[in-house]
């Protein structure tokens, strides 16, 4: 049996086993109806910082934004609820 074989800049190369696995999103998981999100406290003293933060942590699909404060007396308090 012949292998496929590239050449470029004057070099051979053999695809490897490896190369001819199916990629990771063809492996992947059916999406859950409803999945788990990892649920986030945001504790930072400058507002627009942590708001900037709220807002990229919200736009990722398995993590939420359960509270943010600016202060650790703030952030027990949010704990225990």
């Amino acid at each position: 049996m012949r292998r496929k074989t590239t050449k470029i800049l004057g070099l051979t190369f053999t695809p490897r086993a490896w190369q001819n696995l199916p990629r990771s999103e063809d492996m992947s998981a059916p999406p859950e109806k409803d999945p788990v999100k990892i649920r986030i406290l945001i504790l930072e003293e400058h507002p627009m910082l942590r708001h900037g933060m709220a807002d990229y942590v919200n736009s990722q699909p398995d993590m939420m934004v359960c509270g943010e404060t600016d202060n650790i007396r703030g952030a027990r308090k949010k704990i225990q609820e």
